[in-house]
């Protein structure tokens, strides 16, 4: 199954309507809703953009693309989608070396192992992620 986020505006992120253990995307960042409704924020707001494959048809990936929490420029990165194999350890690694800010704990990464892994890419209006000017 896969996750094709919408971007909730934020009057509806207090009491959105959303089955347990799914996610939501809103400006504030990516929201898991667990089992009992409650919501836990994963990280800061994290889309997919269009992937693809290496002319071989081999080496698949999707392309993620969030802002920096520091100086608010935009990032993108092409995701090895073999990285999803694994423990998650390159992927956080590459995310927060780029500045994305991500929930600590083993369930928060556990969970949003979980929203990449069922993002289905889109084309999203450019200014979701729109940079800050310095």
């Amino acid at each position: 199954m896969a996750f094709t986020p919408y971007i909730v505006p934020k009057s509806q992120t207090d009491k959105p309507d959303l089955e347990p253990d799914s996610f939501i995307v809103c400006q504030e960042g990516v929201i898991y809703c667990d089992e009992f409704s409650d919501l836990h924020k994963l990280c800061d707001l994290l889309l997919p953009a269009p992937g693809g494959h290496k002319k071989n048809g081999k080496g698949h990936y999707i392309t993620l693309e969030w802002l920096s929490c520091i100086n608010k420029k935009r990032h993108a990165w092409k995701m090895p989608l073999k990285l999803l194999a694994g423990d998650g350890k390159e992927i956080w690694e590459k995310l927060l070396d780029q500045g994305l800010r991500i929930t600590p704990g083993t369930a928060s990464r556990t969970q949003l192992m979980e929203y990449i892994q069922l993002l289905k890419p889109i084309v999203y209006d450019t200014r979701v992620l729109k940079e800050e000017k310095s």
